[in-house]
């Protein structure tokens, strides 16, 4: 009797450490899963603010022309965590208009930073 005894407490210890090995593997197979996620989310964000602050020049281009420095758009009233959003008028030898866009955005330990050159349409 006792044997039967021993041996169902070892199969017991072997399937709890089965099941913890398990639980690692799943649980850094969702860190990795959390870490694209938020990446992708950050780039979708930061699109999303170019293609704002790009409509906001379209719509306000007498005051980005009198504009010395570049304007930092409001982004208060966003869920987001929008650490910068500025726009810059360029000077240009060829007579077309051109911004500089930058975005910075941050999610948990996620960050997307860009800055592009875009000519304004007439």
């Amino acid at each position: 009797m006792r044997r039967s005894r021993g041996f169902t407490l070892v199969v017991a210890l072997l399937m709890l450490s089965l099941i913890g090995v398990g639980l690692m593997v799943l649980t850094t197979d969702s860190q990795g899963l959390m870490a694209a996620s938020n990446l992708a989310h950050a780039k979708a964000v930061n699109r999303n603010l170019t293609a704002s602050a790009l409509n906001w020049c379209r719509s306000n281009q007498a005051r980005l022309l009198s504009s010395d420095e570049g304007v930092d758009l409001e982004t208060a009233s966003l869920d987001e965590k929008v650490e910068v959003l500025q726009v810059r008028l360029l000077k240009s030898t060829d007579g077309q208009d051109r911004v500089r866009v930058t975005t910075e955005f941050r999610k948990s330990r996620t960050s997307v930073r860009s800055m592009k050159d875009y000519v304004l349409p007439d």
